[in-house]
């Protein structure tokens, strides 16, 4: 039986929510670090939320199946190379998982990206610290 995660985004009234297959998840990680040119962590992430932001304004994802699993795989690399990557990925590598950022807009060109797990994976990661 396949595994999966959630990974999910809101912006505003602009969502994503897409169902992964946990077996996926290393594959999405290298794919999406090859599309990103800074070699800087900070730039990378820092392009990686543009993108982010870029695609959810523009609503692209639902229309473009390519789109969507560009968000997603976006989405999943800032979980997994964040603060607590190692301990996301081994939660998005065991499915059940439902991971988010709830992205608010602060000024014209600045968006603050807030990391929400679900219920038992906060249970899991405070169970691990």
């Amino acid at each position: 039986m396949e595994k999966h995660f959630t990974i999910a985004a809101a912006l505003g009234r602009q969502t994503l929510v897409a169902a992964v297959r946990s077996d996926t998840v290393d594959e999405m990680v290298a794919d999406w670090g090859r599309h990103l040119k800074a070699d800087d962590p900070e730039k990378r992430r820092s392009d990686t939320s543009a993108v982010v932001v870029k695609s959810l304004n523009d609503g692209t994802h639902h229309t473009n199946p390519e789109e969507a699993r560009a968000l997603a795989s976006a989405l999943v690399w800032l979980a997994a190379t964040g603060p607590m990557g190692e301990r996301l990925l081994e939660l998005m590598r065991g499915g059940e998982a439902t991971i988010s950022y709830e992205i608010m807009r602060l000024r014209e060109d600045a968006y603050d990206f807030r990391l929400i797990v679900d219920e038992m994976s906060r249970a899991a990661l405070n169970r691990d610290a």
